[in-house]
This record gives structure tokens, C-alpha cells and sequence, in this order.
């Protein structure tokens, strides 16, 4: 492990993609090279986020702000301000704003 590699990233750090239906904050720059890799997703009212294919890992995420559903191929899940999920990502899956506020979502 290189020891000058950075711990703490300030917002000037992050990368950031806007899409049409969200906006991803990549808050740890290179993070697909670690374990992890937090984004901090925002979900405007009727966005959604990317579709994930199914992979061996798992996933979770903190919702900061608003309401999400989280669609998991046949199944759906509500997820609101201050709720989690936790999950293996053996699914096709994606998040939804389908409330009239936006949405802020911490997911790792």
C-alpha cells in the first residue's frame, strides 16, 4: 500500500456525472481500484439511477434525503430518509424517484 495515498477527500476532489434522471458523485476518487466504491446519488422526482447487472458482490446504502424505491427484478422495496438497505447484488437492480421531492442516497 503506497503510505502517500490520500485518506480524506474534500468535495473538490469528487467526480461528478450528470445523467439524465441522476446525478453521481464519485466521493473517493479511484475507489473501483479498492474494495469499496461510495457515491453519493442524487435522484431528482421521477429520476432514475443506472441499471446494475448482476456481479458476486454486495451492496448498501443510506438514504440522506428523500424517498427511493429499490427495484430488484420482479421485487420492489420503498427505502426512506434515515433506511438502509443491504444486499447481494445477485439481481439486476436500480433506484426510483417516484415521490414529487428529490433524493440523496449514500451508496457503497
Amino acid at each position: 500500500e503506497d503510505k502517500d495515498e490520500p485518506v480524506v477527500f474534500r468535495e473538490a476532489d469528487f467526480y461528478v456525472s450528470e445523467k439524465e434522471g441522476h446525478t453521481i458523485k464519485w466521493i473517493v476518487p479511484n475507489a473501483q481500484k479498492h474494495a469499496m466504491e461510495p457515491i453519493l446519488l442524487e435522484l431528482p422526482p421521477g429520476g432514475k439511477s443506472f441499471e446494475m447487472s448482476p456481479s458476486a458482490g454486495e451492496e448498501f446504502a443510506y438514504v440522506l434525503e428523500g424517498t427511493v424505491t429499490l427495484c430488484c427484478d420482479d421485487k420492489t422495496h420503498v427505502v426512506r430518509k434515515g433506511e438502509t438497505f443491504y444486499m447481494s447484488c445477485n439481481t439486476f437492480h436500480h433506484l426510483e424517484n417516484k415521490r414529487k421531492q428529490p433524493a440523496r442516497v449514500l451508496w457503497v
